[in-house]
């Protein structure tokens, strides 16, 4: 039997020769990491939306066939080009006729964004009113509610009271919403509306009573909501002493206290709620009482009565300031976290002293707390927290768990300190660092573009690829569109990356997006990628 002509020690050496010759690093299997790209719409276009050259054009005809992302970055473009739109949009709609419920209500919401005191403007409002369409209905009450004219009143009268409970309400909202706004023909029609005996009327007309100031008019309002309050449901008589709170009548306010003193935490609650709504603060002797005795549910809107009372520095400010510092510095698990914030975010010395040693001593959860504190008020001077952040992400022993919560602190606070321990650690890719890997990767698009610039040099690594894909889409910027065209054209890039860089070029938001896709795809010459990108531009680009 003939044997083969290459000894079997030959070709062993051939084998040891080819895993010797130089190679790019093997690259470890990709991590699970807590990645969501953007998804993107990628519909086959019309034959005739092909034939528009113009962006704007193709813009508004991406309003009619393309998916639903797609249509809304598309009106999201339109907005930002700062052009007159109202014209194109009234042109055409007088296209589309009632059954074209879906495309006439995008471009109402688009007219809503544009000139609403353009000349037709309000006569096509009108006539959508009145349409069979509840989707078109609903979205043209919406604009006459805010027109400028007083005439929009004329689209919004017929359908007050609607079958359509979503047309209804729209127009009733409408309609309270003019009437607030001083529009002497809809506060005609909604004091008429309340007149007409309902027990348990509109509670937004009844709310649009507090801002009516005409004299001639006020023993009609007082009436109404003497009745709801005699013959009312408990939410009508609610409304009712809400809205006389806020026109500081002086039998609701003699209530309102009676039941701070003598009644029941549920009734407290909602005397509360309605000194909230209408602004007032009543019961200020009684405070102290209610924030010690009462059960969370007073507790609780007393908070943001105490806010509100501080933000507009009423009489009452100090009181409240008081309680709020007091609740701040205690440990009631209820008030705590709720007062500690509101009283940071104000600047209250004792409580941003007390942040500033809790942040330096806290572990775990009790940290995450102050984090969480320090991070939800922007406006307070953020460097000395930084500092502490910084010095604590310094010292040995720290545990990974709090590393994690000072790094996120630092990335909303200092990003650039947290832009190179962030990408290091989630490009660790060791078995002990994953956990916090998964805990820092969705801070990456916090750090901004040095963030990205700073993964853009570890470019190679199939997991910085893939974190560098990932975040331009989440940043939107045209400057990764180099690194991405790198990428993309990069023989060793993994196939998977490559389609998300591919993807990513449609998720940017300025650039020469365009030019890129074109280059990119003459490089490849792969035909799945051309009929991909050609989706890609008729749908974003």
């Amino acid at each position: 039997m003939r044997t083969s002509s290459v000894p079997l020690v030959a070709i062993g050496l051939l084998a040891a020769l080819v895993f010797l010759l130089p190679q790019r690093e093997r690259a470890r299997p990709l991590p699970a990491l807590p990645l969501e790209f953007a998804p993107l719409d990628l519909v086959e276009p019309p034959q005739w939306a092909l034939d528009e050259l113009d962006p704007v054009g193709r813009d508004f005809d991406r309003l009619f066939w393309a998916g639903h992302r797609a249509a809304a970055r598309a009106a999201e473009k339109l907005v930002e080009s700062g052009q007159p739109l109202a014209a194109e949009i009234l042109a055409r709609l007088s296209r589309l006729g009632p059954r074209s419920a879906v495309p006439v209500a995008k471009l109402l919401r688009l007219l809503g964004q544009a000139d609403l005191g353009h000349p037709g403007v309000l006569d096509e409002l009108v006539r959508r009113a009145y349409s069979e369409s509840g989707l078109i209905a609903a979205e043209a009450l919406r604009l006459l509610a805010v027109h400028p004219d007083e005439e929009a009143l004329v689209g919004i009268f017929p359908r007050l009271d609607d079958p359509d409970d979503t047309v209804r309400n729209h127009a009733r909202s409408a309609l309270a919403l003019r009437a607030g706004r001083g529009d002497p023909e809809a506060l005609e029609l909604l004091l008429e509306q309340l007149e007409s005996g309902a027990a348990d009327p509109n509670v937004t007309y009844v709310m649009a009573l507090a801002g009516i100031e005409d004299e001639r008019l006020v023993p009609r309002v007082d009436a109404i909501l003497e009745r709801l309050r005699d013959e009312g449901s408990e939410t009508a008589w609610w409304t009712a002493i809400t809205v006389q709170l806020a026109r500081r009548d002086a039998d609701a306010i003699e209530k309102v206290e009676h039941i701070f003193f003598e009644e029941e935490d549920l009734a407290r609650s909602n005397a509360v709620k309605a000194c909230l709504a209408a602004g007032v603060f009543l019961g200020v002797e009684s405070w102290a009482t209610m924030v010690h005795t009462s059960g969370p549910h007073v507790r609780r809107p007393l908070i943001k009565l105490f806010m509100l009372s501080v933000d507009t520095g009423d009489a009452s400010a100090p009181e409240a300031a008081t309680l709020l510092e007091q609740m701040a510095l205690g440990r009631d698990p209820v008030l705590f976290l709720e007062a500690a914030s509101a009283c940071f975010a104000r600047g209250f010395p004792r409580v941003v002293e007390h942040t500033r040693a809790e942040l330096q001593r806290e572990l775990g959860g009790a940290l995450s707390q102050v984090i969480d504190r320090v991070i939800q008020a922007p406006h307070v001077e953020g460097e000395q927290f930084a500092q502490i952040a910084r010095d604590r992400l310094a010292a040995p022993g720290l545990h990974a768990v709090d590393r994690v919560l000072l790094l996120r602190l630092l990335a909303h606070i200092s990003p650039d300190d947290a832009v190179d321990p962030i990408v290091e650690i989630v490009l660790a890719g060791a078995p002990e660092s994953a956990e916090q890997a998964n805990a820092l990767v969705p801070l990456l698009p916090r750090l901004g573009e040095a963030g990205l610039e700073r993964l853009g040099q570890e470019l190679g690594q199939p997991l910085a690829d893939l974190l560098y894909v990932h975040t331009a889409g989440q940043l939107r910027v045209g400057s990764a569109l180099p690194q991405l065209e790198r990428l993309i054209l990069d023989p060793d890039t993994l196939p998977a990356v490559r389609a998300e860089a591919i993807d990513t070029i449609a998720r940017l938001s300025d650039g020469p997006r365009a030019d890129t896709l074109r280059l990119v795809v003459a490089e490849l010459g792969d035909p799945a990628v051309s009929v991909r990108a050609r989706l890609l531009y008729w749908n974003y680009l």
